[in-house]
């Protein structure tokens, strides 16, 4: 069951959340959907797809998504449930995921009018941003924009009107579309959440957060901006009550409609919104601006939480082009009430009692990550009009790298607070030249690390906001590493000035690395024996009997246990399995559907194989069982054909497995099936790793390093697997029944002595002994698909590997055709006819150079005027005459040749010579080897009746079936496949 949290921030809080990706929300928070309308993400989607959907479905009277056009809004049919509809539409050709229309509620945290006005931008103890000392280089620039995609905005405002975007395309008030681009009168932005182009601000928010980023400044009214006169461009889709993401989707597209088609220079979006959901169609939305050079400033959410533990949306998402912005107060200290993260949260900004506009020409203070996010979209704007021809991803890496008090917010932010100037006149708005550096992560100068785990290590390296050298690290081993910033392995973003490397943590003990350039940055890698996830050799066990659990949707069961179980954290005394993905020492997890980065509060003892929002259906079996016997025993908990929650299709489901020991502190999940016909394949959103008493390691989250038949190991480091490794089984040899296959096993010469090595056939026969010394062969005496598995133990531990074998079935008579390659055909005959008794017309052409040499012999004395006046009476013939006769007998002779063949084809070894279709449809039952006296080029239409088709070309042996999984067999088994046969080539058909 789905949980949905709307984290408001400040005065409200959006969201836009996915049926099927789940992350913590904190306890006591819910949401909800909007109860008949859904998202759906297209794929390959033509129009016609679309169309026929749309027939099926009420499509929404909404307007449609000019730049995000994969993206669509449906309502349900009536008399259908939204579960249902859903469903459905997932089935649709074409779909890629099907997200509800999540709602949003606003929340307002508490007023407190004692405060001094705009504290934020610049205050006595220095705890602000610095606004003045970067208004002395730029106060903004009313070419470009920001987005502010909130409640609305009152665009008359006193201290705002001269500020707001006006369409110049558009005439106020006629009712018409003046500039096409399908709002009507959108003269100052857009409502998403009413459909109009009027966003008037019914709440205040919008308002309050838009006098941050740019009230008027120097004007004696009210406050002022960041920055003084950047152009906002409002677009409201939530009210009093909230809104839905389809809204939030609409904005987006209307603002990325706006910088594509009209060219305005919009730098960033201002979302002080967010939930605890994940949502596809929004993250793409958010890459789509990404992809276009805008960037989204987001607040991190106002709920006191990491957003490692429960992220917050859409602040945690991994676009490049986002800045997750805390909130702090006077004193410099993040809010109480503030989100925090280090990677995922990436700045504080002022957030506490801010004062700025709101409706009606008012002004009030408001307190919230809503309130720190404009600071830095404002900041965004100014560096935008001070550094025009920076990339949006240059004046980001710009800001951030300018962040002061990195130390006291280590844990909480990336990059500490914001700062816009220093009082020494450096900072972003000054940057100068000098490429500066300085590290992201790790965060703290000492860092405990498990041996055998990696750490990433990144370091900004930027000149004003571009990347800059490539950071060179030296170990204190005497290693030299040096970080790239190429978008690949460690680094996430090409050329966005953050570069990033791997260390391999094997060492026991502390290792410093200096960075060339900047010795302040200096940090110490502390390696420590701690348990550590590791990829292995596949290992699926397969008890003898199993017991089934009773799971239901977000349940869990307790396991019996007749002996203890040892794992890389002690001793195992009781167990339970959670219906998603999940297996745990005791039975205090209350948040079992939830999606978390490992460790998190707790000190139980836990293994995440696959934690995802799961759920049984059809077909779905919970169970465990036990392998072996004391004292070397393991429990097998299984999870087979598991659907993700919301999707019901055959091809959604998962298979896994969790296995402990008896004798061995190990602990092993295999997987068996986690491919499915969606983005969620290879454990794309799960999270996979373990924790216990407050250490754990998160090996993978929400991203897709999962495959079928793979393994992974938690151990600690020098409590080393002991099973042996295997890397394949290979097949050679002719794939028919009744003739020899040879296995080999690929397995290290590094197994230990003693290894045994085994083979299963596949056929129901059982393991037989394997020796690397002697070949294995194995004759199969039925046809059929055989899974070949190869399994090496050692001791109590093994691994296997496994390939599939097609054997085909072939009568006596087709596999005799073939193992004779013969190939009679009308050209060989044509290219050998001595073998036919036939002559070609060179040797007939010879044959009558030969008698007239011999008639001129026998008539030597004759005189030549006799001789070549009357040639026939010395039985000659004249040169023209000879040449003439030869080639006419040469001609008569080959067509007396085809004629012989095509009169009895069987006297040269052919059942007949075939000209059509008809005439192979008129075969009898049986093998017939038959000529081609023309091109067939469309074997389906030529062969439709028969069963197969051979020939012998190129030295190797071609086939082909109209029958889909014969054909399949064909090519499984090595063979060639035949594609057309010339005229005169000769085949087997068999019918």
């Amino acid at each position: 069951m789905k949980r949905y949290l709307i984290c408001l921030l400040m005065a409200l809080s959006g969201t836009v959340a996915s049926p099927f990706i789940y992350a913590a929300p904190p306890p006591g928070v819910a949401s909800t959907a909007h109860e008949s309308r859904f998202i759906v993400v297209w794929k390959n989607a033509t129009a016609k797809t679309k169309a026929t959907a749309n027939r099926t479905f009420q499509v929404n009277s909404e307007k449609p998504l000019k730049h995000l056009d994969s993206i669509g809004v449906y309502e349900k049919s009536s008399g259908q449930s939204l579960k249902d509809a859903m469903a459905a539409m997932q089935a649709v050709d074409g779909v890629e995921a099907v997200y509800p229309d999540n709602h949003i509620e606003p929340f307002q945290l508490p007023n407190d009018p004692s405060f001094d006005e705009l504290w934020g931008l610049s205050q006595s103890n220095d705890v602000d941003i610095n606004a003045p000392l970067a208004w002395d280089s730029s106060t903004g620039s009313d070419t470009v924009y920001v987005g502010v995609i909130d409640t609305g905005v009152d665009v008359s405002h006193e201290d705002l009107a001269a500020n707001i975007w006006t369409n110049p395309g558009e005439i106020a008030g006629n009712g018409i579309d003046d500039d096409g681009n399908g709002w009507v009168d959108d003269v100052h932005g857009v409502d998403t959440l009413n459909y109009d182009g009027t966003p008037e601000d019914d709440v205040g928010h919008g308002t309050h957060v838009a006098g941050t980023i740019a009230a008027v400044g120097n004007n004696d009214i009210g406050v002022a901006g960041v920055t003084w006169n950047t152009k906002i461009i409002p677009c409201k889709f939530m009210d009093e009550f909230g809104g839905y993401d389809s809204g939030a989707i609409a904005c987006l597209d209307y603002m990325l409609t706006l910088k594509a088609d009209k060219g305005l220079d919009i730098i960033a979006t201002n979302n002080s919104w967010g939930s605890y959901s994940f949502s596809q169609p929004l993250y793409d939305a958010i890459q789509s601006h990404a992809n276009n050079g805008i960037l989204f400033i987001a607040a991190a959410g106002n709920d006191a939480v990491n957003n490692n533990q429960y992220s917050s949306y859409p602040a945690s998402y991994s676009n490049a082009n986002i800045i997750a912005v805390a909130s702090h107060g006077r004193t410099g200290e993040l809010s109480s009430f503030s989100n925090y993260g280090s990677g995922v949260v990436d700045i504080a900004a002022p957030g506490e009692d801010i004062y700025s506009t709101v409706p009606d020409d008012q002004y009030a203070y408001y307190s919230g990550t809503s309130m720190a996010t404009p600071h830095v979209t404002g900041a965004i704007a100014l560096l935008r009009a001070m550094y025009p021809d920076s990339t949006a991803l240059g004046l980001r890496s710009l800001l951030l790298n300018a962040g002061v008090d990195r130390t006291d917010f280590s844990g909480q932010t990336d990059y500490g607070r914001l700062r816009l100037a220093n009082n020494d006149g450096s900072g972003a708005i000054a940057c100068g030249t000098d490429i500066l550096i300085s590290r992201i992560e790790p965060l703290n100068a000492h860092t405990d690390v498990s041996i055998g785990t990696s750490v990433l290590v990144r370091f900004s390296s930027s000149r004003c906001g571009e990347a800059g050298s490539p950071v060179v690290l030296h170990s204190s081993n005497g290693e030299t590493l040096t970080l790239t910033d190429d978008g690949e392995g460690a680094d996430a973003v090409a050329n966005d000035g953050i570069f990033s490397i791997y260390i391999h943590v094997d060492w026991s003990g502390s290792r410093e690395f200096v960075p060339e350039g900047d010795e302040e940055e200096t940090f110490n890698l502390n390696g420590l024996v701690q348990p550590v996830v590791t990829q292995v050799s596949y290992r699926w066990e397969t008890p003898v009997s199993t017991t089934a659990l009773a799971l239901t949707d977000d349940s869990y069961a307790a396991i019996p246990l007749d002996f203890d179980l040892q794992s890389p954290n002690g001793t195992i005394t009781t167990l339970y399995a959670s219906s998603n993905g999940l297996v745990f020492g005791s039975n205090d997890v209350t948040r079992a559907y939830q999606n978390l980065q490992m460790p998190f509060d707790s000190s139980e003892e836990f293994y995440s194989p696959f934690w995802a929002d799961l759920t049984p259906s059809t077909g779905t079996e919970y169970r465990y069982g036990v392998v072996g016997s004391a004292p070397s025993r393991k429990l097998v908990v299984e999870f087979s054909n598991v659907y993700f929650y919301g999707v019901y299709t055959g091809d959604a489901t998962v298979t896994f497995q969790v296995v402990f020991s008896e004798d061995s502190p190990v602990v092993y999940f295999n997987y068996q099936d986690v491919t499915v016909d969606s983005y969620r394949s290879g454990g794309a959103t799960v999270a996979v790793g373990y924790q216990h008493d407050g250490y754990g390691e998160t090996w993978s989250r929400n991203s897709a390093t999962l495959s079928d038949n793979m393994s992974l190991m938690v151990a600690v480091p020098g409590v080393i697997d002991t099973a042996p490794e295997i890397y394949s089984v290979e097949t050679s040899g002719i794939a028919r029944v009744g003739y020899p296959v040879t296995v080999t096993l690929d397995v290290p010469a590094t197994n230990p002595d003693g290894t045994v090595l085994e083979v299963d056939m596949g056929d129901g026969s059982g393991y037989r002994a394997y020796s690397s010394d002697t070949p294995f062969t194995y004759t199969y005496s039925e046809a059929g698909v055989y899974t070949l598995v190869g399994r090496v133990t050692y001791e109590s531990s093994y691994s296997m590997a496994s390939t599939s074998l097609s054997i085909l079935a072939l009568s006596d008579l087709e596999m005799a055709l073939i193992d004779e390659a013969r190939n009679t055909a009308m050209e060989d005959i044509l290219a050998a006819p001595d073998e036919y008794g036939l002559i070609t017309q060179a040797e007939a052409e010879q044959s009558q150079t030969d008698a007239v040499a011999a008639a001129e012999t026998a008539t030597a004395a004759a005189t030549l005027t006799a001789v070549t006046s009357n040639p026939q009476d010395y039985g000659l013939i004249s040169q023209a005459d000879a040449e003439a006769n030869s080639a006419a007998a040469a001609a008569e002779a080959a067509a007396a040749a085809r004629q012989a063949i095509l009169d009895d084809p069987e006297a040269v070894g052919l059942t007949t010579i075939v000209n059509t279709s008809d005439e192979i449809g008129a075969l009898a039952a049986g093998t017939h080897l038959v000529g081609a006296s023309t091109d067939i080029t469309n074997l389906a239409s030529f062969f439709g009746d028969v069963r197969f088709v051979w020939v012998f070309q190129d030295g190797v042996f071609k086939g082909w079936s109209p029958d889909a999984d014969l054909l399949t067999r064909l090519q499984n088994s090595g063979y060639g496949v035949l594609t057309s046969i010339s005229a005169g080539q000769g085949f087997w058909v068999s019918k």
